[in-house]
């Protein structure tokens, strides 16, 4: 559960720019996160979404965890939901944990996509 690089990954950076306008508008984050091994088969890890307000979260086919929640308020308060994919390189093992968690051994690469979004009507980042 060691050796990971993580850096930020993705189309040239106007093509970036237009999609996170257009995600903002539509009150959506995107997050592309890359990790590197430093040898084949060196990361491991284990893979949830958690948070601190009312919650719960579940794993989707093979690769995808959801987590869905909203905030204390009247009368039902501001509504949230994230989804993390996880694409891999290598011939990594990915196995299912607590019916919410992935754990990842001996993947070469990971590439790891956050998209988030909320019924708030201010800024969400």
């Amino acid at each position: 559960m060691h050796d990971m690089l993580l850096q930020g990954t993705g189309p040239l950076e106007s093509e970036t720019m237009n999609r996170t306008q257009h995600l903002q508008k539509l009150k959506v984050t995107l997050r592309v996160y890359q990790a590197l091994g430093s040898r084949p088969g060196s990361l491991s890890f284990i893979l949830y979404l958690d948070s601190k307000m009312k919650h719960s979260s579940h794993v989707e086919g093979q690769n995808q965890i959801v987590l869905g929640g909203s905030c204390v308020g009247n009368p039902k308060g501001i509504q949230f939901t994230a989804m993390l994919e996880l694409q891999i390189g290598g011939t990594a093992v990915i196995s299912l944990l607590e019916s919410r968690k992935l754990k990842v051994d001996g993947a070469d690469r990971t590439l790891l996509v956050l998209v988030a979004s909320s019924s708030s009507e201010g800024a969400f980042h």
